[in-house]
């Protein structure tokens, strides 16, 4: 007993020894302050409350309920039943019947999925209604009577109980992939041995979630949701007081728990002996490793005082230098593995262990050992070593110089970080201080913290106890994958490799000192939006507008059309790998917050910049100087590049979903052979060229003339029209003009039905209906299209999932596109029960047909509330890349989203809706494709 409680503990006397070199006794006595502006309270039945108002986020706000209460607390026969009871949240309570709990919210604008939601775990769940519009009158109220009816007055009606035991089936369908039957059958027993964690997986037992009695799922909800269990987070644009009153007098009623059941924290237990899991599944599509070594967690009752905040930090050093070693290893070439990186978080899902965690891709089977030895190697070194004074000393300076940026920062944090900051808070007991006080607790953290106080815990970080493997891989590697002895014997390998200390050479990151011979504006006009625009002497249009908002940023947009369109086919393979070379490239800047990134597409060449105040301005646009300019020859990165391609090709598993999305594609693009060229294809990766590489991306982004830009901030005019002179009147220029190459990569204009039947592991359809056309690109047919998408969503998780219990849910989607010629794309898409398939898929049709006739108005007035809600929120943010987007937007799609978004959406009747729905669905365009498993 005494060795085991001293093991237990030594993780956490080693970062009390770190820390207590830290400060004084002052300092390690300190308890962090909460923040002023966060009102937590707690009612007479037990039940916590986090209020806190954010004006960041105008006129919205988020209601939480979060439950101490997951799938661990589960008896055997009880597996599912918290994460059947989190759906039946929505089918019924005291004050909302049946589903008129989404009905009444949608009413508002408040979308099903994306406002209204919850989530399951081990531990919690959590139930969220987020970006509430609060300025709607009574809107507060009806959050409020939600959370409340949540925290007590599910009504588990039998006859609701039972059509949603369809609906679980089917998202246990959708979600049964390879990883999760490998990490239900193979991981996680292994991994939470001797812990309830290793077999409460939060989708539960089918076999449960079929059979058990409606008084089980009663008892259940009424053991554990209770209110000394629950806490209620609300953020947003509220009044703090009145809020809280409005609370305490709803939340009343809820009685204290009398003799309540105790919950139980399961502790994980240790292990002296390394715990090794080996997992595989046909459908597993690569092999990776992931190795664990086991801490207990810095208890939950010592996480108000400063050291373990100190703690938080030491672990955010160690963990960006082991990104940097990590960052450098796969620069080399020839490595056995395509990825190997470090993280230090949880121990998976749970709170009570921490743990220093190695995840390593090999690049195949046949160098899954060495690819094993290597991560190995790399954390023994860890432990011998720690870090250099190089390492640490070039860390620290990085975070310095963030801090000191953020202290002249106002306080950004959007709502839903605070939100998750108050749920770590409510079920860990995780730090709630004030933004101010962080910023400065990290200054003063950066000006005593040394080397020998991260190595002190990062040199622990690594043991031979509470060592756990984990090896997944394809069934087809079975025979060559090392065995758990093997797997063993590698890291006794490691322990005895001779180590030296980490060799750190900081990378030079100095930017050419170019001066390019600056450019003039020869001509400037109105443009709309209030924007003006600047014609450049190189032919480069700029358009830039100084806008009125609280904080710095600049944002800019830059659009030249061609792309890829503009290529031979014989071009194609070699533009394939430039994307990811050129994010290679490196060219950026430490010493400022600005950014600059190329990106080239089928129709486009585009830039999005940004510079976190004004002081970055200059440097955003030095960066897209010499993004455009500039391209470094890397020989080695590029023929990293292509061995990583050659691994994912020779590796590559098709399952079910894959064969699914390649036989769409290739319907949707009519078998055009440039559609065909891909990357995973291995007949392509021999042409690649990297001199062409080279020439065809110094193409596309040589000629400034073809460019416009789009730039919002808070910079003067004169000062911004100084700096895009010298940097983008500098660009090159060609003087010549490209246009969209139309390649005929539509749909064909014809009915297709295609019928698969693929062999896979749990049996599952796969069906996606979709009609194609011609349609003008305008706001008001977006609008159309976005209404009766919405509508047809509605319909359809009511007929399909809520009435039938069909599927977990069919995705509707309606785009309309402006390159390379106005078109549209129309689809239903759903997974469901192989028995039930004719019947949904003769549902899809029937109300494609209804909606042609009658488009039921309540839908249709639900949909235009979410939009104009939408809507709104942008507008109200008023920064710099709302800014921006807008005349993007309407330069390039022909698009008023500004001046006319809300007044169409006004307009938009059921009728409308109607006649929109008879052009799509009788375009003669259909195409509908299923895949079933293969008998």
């Amino acid at each position: 007993m005494h060795n085991k409680n001293m093991k237990k503990n030594n993780r956490l006397t080693t970062i009390i020894t770190a820390l207590g070199l830290l400060a004084g006794t002052n300092m390690q006595a300190q308890t962090i302050p909460t923040d002023p502006q966060l009102r937590i309270g707690t009612l007479p039945n037990g039940l916590t409350y986090y209020i806190r108002h954010n004006s960041r986020t105008k006129d919205r706000a988020d209601f939480f309920l979060a439950q101490k209460v997951g799938s661990v607390l589960e008896e055997e026969n009880q597996r599912g039943l918290a994460h059947f009871l989190e759906h039946m949240a929505f089918n019924g309570t005291k004050n909302f019947p049946g589903n008129t709990l989404v009905s009444e919210l949608e009413k508002r604008g408040i979308k099903f999925g994306s406002n209204i939601n919850a989530s399951t775990s081990y531990d919690e769940t959590i139930y969220q209604l987020n970006d509430i519009p609060v300025t709607r009158e009574g809107i507060i109220d009806t959050a409020l009577l939600v959370l409340h009816d949540w925290s007590g007055f599910i009504t588990l009606d039998e006859n609701e109980i039972e059509k949603e035991r369809g609906v679980v089936r089917e998202e246990w369908r959708t979600r049964s992939s390879a990883e999760l039957r490998v990490y239900e059958t193979s991981i996680l027993p292994v991994m939470y041995k001797g812990s309830p964690y290793a077999d409460r997986i939060p989708i539960g037992s089918m076999d449960v979630v079929n059979n058990f009695k409606p008084q089980q799922l009663k008892d259940y909800y009424k053991k554990w949701y209770r209110p000394d269990l629950q806490g209620v987070i609300i953020v947003g644009d509220i009044d703090v007081d009145a809020t809280e009153a409005k609370l305490k007098k709803l939340f009343a009623d809820i009685p204290a728990p009398v003799n309540p059941a105790k919950r139980i924290y399961y502790p994980i237990p240790n292990n002296q002996e390394p715990l090794i899991a080996m997992a595989t599944d046909p459908e597993i599509k690569n092999i990776q490793y992931t190795i664990y070594w086991k801490k207990d967690s810095y208890p939950k009752e010592q996480r108000s005082g400063i050291q373990y905040y100190h703690s938080k930090l030491i672990n955010q050093m160690i963990m960006s230098m082991l990104g940097t070693r990590s960052s450098k290893l796969y620069e080399k070439t020839k490595q056995p593995f395509s990825s190997l990186f470090f993280g230090l978080r949880n121990y998976l899902f749970v709170d009570s262990k921490q743990a220093l965690i190695l995840t390593i891709d090999p690049v195949d089977a046949d160098h899954a050992q060495a690819a094993l030895q290597a991560g190995l190697n790399e954390a023994e070194r860890l432990r011998k070593y720690g870090f250099s004074q190089e390492e640490f000393d070039d860390c620290k300076k990085g975070m310095i110089t963030l801090n000191k940026e953020d202290l002249q920062e106002p306080d950004k944090t959007l709502n839903y970080q605070f939100v998750n900051n108050y749920i770590s808070a409510f079920t860990q007991n995780e730090i709630t201080a004030a933004s101010e006080w962080d910023k400065n607790a990290t200054k003063a953290f950066l000006q005593e913290v040394t080397l020998d106080m991260v190595n002190k815990v990062a040199k622990d970080l690594v043991t031979d106890s509470n060592l756990v493997m984990v090896s997944k891989y394809p069934q087809k590697d079975s025979a060559k994958m090392p065995t758990k002895e093997a797997m063993l014997n590698t890291w006794a390998a490691a322990k005895l490799t001779k180590q030296e200390l980490y060799a750190f050479h900081k990378e030079d990151k100095t930017l050419p000192d170019v001066k390019p011979i600056a450019g003039k504006v020869v001509h400037t006009e109105s443009a709309p939006f209030g924007y003006t625009q600047w014609t450049l002497s190189n032919g480069a249009k700029v358009q830039y507008k100084k806008i009125d908002v609280p904080e710095e940023e600049v944002i800019l947009y830059g659009y030249s059309p061609g792309g890829f369109s503009t290529l031979s086919i014989e071009d194609l393979p070699s533009t394939k790998m430039m994307g990811p070379l050129t994010f290679q490239q490196n060219i950026s800047d430490t010493t400022h917050r600005a950014k600059s990134d190329l990106r080239v597409d089928e129709y486009d060449e585009t830039i999005a910049a940004s510079a976190h105040a004004k002081k970055d301005v200059a440097m955003m646009l030095k960066l897209t100087y010499l993004k455009m300019t500039t391209f470094k020859k890397d020989t080695a990165a590029f023929e990293r590049l292509v061995e990583e391609q050659w691994n994912a090709c020779r590796n590559r598993i098709k399952g079910p979903k894959d064969i699914f999305g390649d036989t769409l594609r290739s319907i949707m693009k009519n078998d055009n052979p440039r559609s065909k060229v891909s990357l995973l294809d291995s007949s392509y990766l021999p042409k690649l060229d990297y001199d062409k590489m080279v020439k065809l991306f110094q193409q596309r982004y040589e000629n400034a003339g073809d460019f416009i830009f789009f730039i919002a901030g808070t910079m003067e005019e004169d000062s911004m029209k100084a700096l895009v002179e010298t940097w983008l009147g500098g660009l090159p220029s060609t003087g010549k003009h490209e246009k969209v190459i139309d390649h005929k990569m539509y749909p064909p204009a014809y009915t297709v039905k295609k019928h698969l039947e693929v062999p896979m592991k749990t049996p599952q359809t796969t069906v996606t209906i979709g009609y194609t056309g011609k349609i003008a690109m305008n706001v008001k047919n977006r609008i159309l299209m976005q209404c009766l998408s919405g509508v047809l969503d509605m319909i359809y998780t009511d007929k399909l999932r809520e009435q039938e219990g069909g599927t977990y849910g069919a995705s509707v989607s309606g785009q309309i596109f402006k390159q390379p010629s106005e078109r549209f794309i129309f689809q239903v898409n759903f997974d469901t029960d192989p028995t039930k398939k004719d019947k949904l898929i003769s549902i899809v049709y029937n109300e494609l047909n209804k909606i042609k006739q009658q488009s039921p108005k309540e839908y249709v007035e639900k949909v235009k509330l979410h939009l104009i809600k939408n809507y709104q929120q942008q507008v109200a943010e008023k920064n710099a890349e709302y800014g921006a987007t807008q005349p993007y937007m309407l330069y390039v799609f022909g698009i008023d989203q500004r001046q006319e978004y809300d007044k169409v959406v006004a307009t938009i009747t059921p009728e409308m809706v109607c006649e929109f729905a008879k052009k799509i669905f009788n375009s003669g365009n259909l195409i509908e494709v299923v895949m079933d498993p293969k008998k």
